[in-house]
């Protein structure tokens, strides 16, 4: 059985976590990717976000707004 933290989001499913008003798009998500705010992980050529770390970034983003 796979736990929360174990679980891979696409980077549009990551996207849709966002909460409503906030707009990121997947090109943020790849510039917060490089710029390491957002751990993601790459099999099959293909980028992946752990649903913890989505989570994380959602809390971080809004302590800091």
């Amino acid at each position: 059985m796979m736990r929360n933290q174990d679980v891979f989001l696409t980077v549009d499913e990551a996207v849709k976590m966002m909460p409503e008003g906030v707009n990121v798009d997947r090109f943020h998500l790849y510039r917060e990717r490089k710029r390491g705010k957002i751990i993601a992980h790459k099999f099959g050529g293909r980028i992946y976000f752990k649903k913890s770390e989505v989570e994380k970034y959602i809390k971080q983003a809004a302590e800091t707004a």
